[in-house]
Formats: C-alpha cells, sequence, structure tokens
C-alpha cells in the first residue's frame, strides 16, 4: 500500500502569487500534477493545502484535503501532518505540486521499483542530483512524524544510506519545478514542445 502525499502549502515567496494556480496551458499548474497521480492509482491521496483553495480541483481527482494550520514552520509541518492522515501500514510518496511535468511512466517506475524494495526509501535521480518524488517505507514512519523545520526528509535521507535505493531517470524536463518567474516560462515554452 502507498499513499499518495501532495505538498501544497507552501507560500511561493519567490514569486508573490500562487504559483500553484498560475495557468499551465488552459489549466493551473497543480491541476496538471493532481490528474498525473490520480491516474497511478494509489491506495489513498491526500493534498495538503495552507487554505481551501485546491479543494475543487482536487476533488474532481479523488483527493483528501487537509489543511495545515502550521504551514509557516516549513515543509515538515505538512509532511507530518501527511503522515498522521496515511493509512497506518501504507509506504509514503511525497510530491510537490509545482512539477506540472512529471509523467505517469516515472510515478509508476518508483512504485515497481518500491515492489522490488519496499524496506527501502526510493528516489529519483538526474544527473547524480536527487528529485521528487520520494517513496519513504512505512518504517519510517515515527522518524517523519518527528522532522522539524523546512527539511523535509532530508535528514532521514542522510541519516540512512544503507536504505536508499535509487532510479535514474533522463528526462529533466519531467522533474523542473517552478521556484522563480523565470522557471515558470522556462517550463510553459518547454511543454510546447513535448
Amino acid at each position: 500500500m502507498i499513499t499518495a502525499i501532495l505538498l501544497a502549502s507552501g507560500y511561493s515567496r519567490r514569486l508573490n502569487t500562487d504559483k500553484l494556480l498560475l495557468d499551465f496551458h488552459g489549466r493551473p499548474v497543480i491541476a496538471h500534477t493532481l490528474k498525473t497521480i490520480h491516474h497511478c492509482r494509489f491506495d489513498q491521496k491526500l493534498l495538503i493545502q495552507r487554505k481551501d483553495c485546491y479543494t475543487h480541483l482536487a476533488s474532481q481527482y479523488e483527493f483528501d484535503c487537509l489543511i495545515n494550520n502550521s504551514a509557516s514552520k516549513g515543509q515538515s509541518a505538512a509532511v507530518r501532518l501527511g503522515v498522521q492522515n496515511s493509512h497506518p501500514d501504507s509506504a509514503y510518496m511525497f510530491f510537490v505540486g509545482d512539477q506540472p511535468c512529471l509523467t505517469a511512466d516515472i510515478i509508476t517506475l518508483l512504485k515497481h521499483t518500491h515492489l522490488k524494495y519496499p524496506d527501502h526509501i526510493i528516489i529519483p535521480v538526474l544527473h547524480e542530483q536527487y528529485q521528487n518524488p520520494v517513496i519513504f517505507p512505512d518504517a519510517f514512519r515515527s522518524e517523519l512524524l518527528a522532522i522539524q523545520g523546512d527539511q523535509g526528509g532530508r535528514g532521514i535521507i542522510k541519516n540512512h544510506p544503507d536504505r536508499i535505493r535509487t532510479v535514474a531517470f533522463q528526462d529533466a524536463l519531467a522533474f523542473r519545478d517552478i521556484d522563480t518567474a523565470a522557471d515558470y516560462q522556462f517550463l510553459l515554452e518547454a511543454a510546447r514542445y513535448r
């Protein structure tokens, strides 16, 4: 069992607008991520949001929505909320909302890798750099619930090098996220030619 946890409670401070609601070829950025995850058939799908602004979109793709009232404390609050509301014996696949070019093929391969190595943290790698989404097995539940600040699961990954299984990819566009206006414009243009 794997729970998809879509982390969407950030502040988009570098853009000064909600980047997840920016238009991306006719639909909001986050709608692309929601749709892709939905097509990959997870046992449970959770959307962690800061305020009730994505619920309508998420309901179209059968996500359960949770409000993160501690978003100001960093990404760890969203991670903990997702884990707390997942099935107790579930693994956790953490997504970010601003990867509109992420593909179902990538997600499916990561899920299959988890099935082969259910006790490992499954991490996609692009040019030797860790990417999102990442799958943590249920054995890491207590450690995920203990994280603090804006680190997400990076500290856990660093502390368990022997429990990491990487999957190499070549599609750089699929893992590109949106932090700045330049990132947004680049993805808009590049996605036209996919």
